[in-house]
């Protein structure tokens, strides 16, 4: 069986080296104590907290993810909030084989033997996470499950399916509890794409960002604005 040799020592300069280099690549990047952050793009202005890890993944610009978070093959927007504890991107195992056992079906030697020279199942698929998104403390978020842009994810939910943009999901597994807007205020976000907007555009207009109608009928224009439900 394979031995796995660390101490805090040589864990703590891991964490230095993809620190700097990380800090090297991106632009005004922060991470925190103990965070890794391996095999990843992220845009500018992006925050990730303490003892965190995100491998294999893409985060775009004024995102943030809270501590103790751990993603995996995730794909993340611009302007998304990670809250602390979550699971994105686990991993998973046939229902159909006689046994789940990584085992029989995995050449990664997990346990640290296999009976297969080759792959028999793909234990991970890409998460799709869409701008603006709020994933909520101790979420969990499953394997090839895609989130619209504007979706909020309860504190605790378990994501086993996708969710649409600007609903509000939560519970085990995750149900819709409602939408954050009407259908007509939702298609006019989506157009509008606002995340793409320049800094100064973002800038100028943040004021309008506290109520939809507000935003929709004074900075998309007049004639986009929703009537009343």
């Amino acid at each position: 069986m394979k031995a796995y040799l660390c101490n805090p020592l040589s864990e703590y300069l891991r964490y230095l080296w993809n620190r700097l280099q990380n800090r090297r690549r991106f632009t005004n990047y922060d991470q925190a104590y103990m965070a890794l952050v391996r095999r990843t793009v992220c845009g500018p202005n992006f925050r990730v907290d303490r003892y965190s890890s995100i491998d294999d993944s893409s985060i775009g610009a004024y995102s943030y993810v809270s501590h103790h978070t751990e993603i995996f093959r995730a794909r993340i927007g611009k302007f998304c909030s990670i809250g602390p504890g979550c699971r994105i991107g686990l991993g998973t195992h046939p229902t159909d084989h006689i046994s789940t056992s990584p085992v029989f079906f995995s050449t990664r030697e997990q346990t640290g033997i296999s009976f297969v020279s080759k792959d028999l199942f793909q234990e991970s698929q890409e998460i799709t996470i869409g701008n603006d998104v709020w994933v909520g403390a101790n979420s969990v978020i499953l394997d090839g499950v895609e989130i619209g842009t504007g979706a909020i994810i309860a504190a605790g939910a378990v994501v086993t399916r996708d969710v649409d943009p600007y609903a509000i999901v939560g519970g085990v597994p995750a149900t819709r509890r409602r939408m954050r807007f009407s259908e007509a205020q939702i298609q006019h976000l989506l157009r509008s794409q606002w995340w793409d907007w320049d800094p100064e555009k973002l800038s100028r207009h943040a004021v309008e960002f506290s109520r939809a109608s507000h935003f929709i009928d004074e900075v998309l224009g007049r004639d986009a604005s929703t009537p009343e439900d």
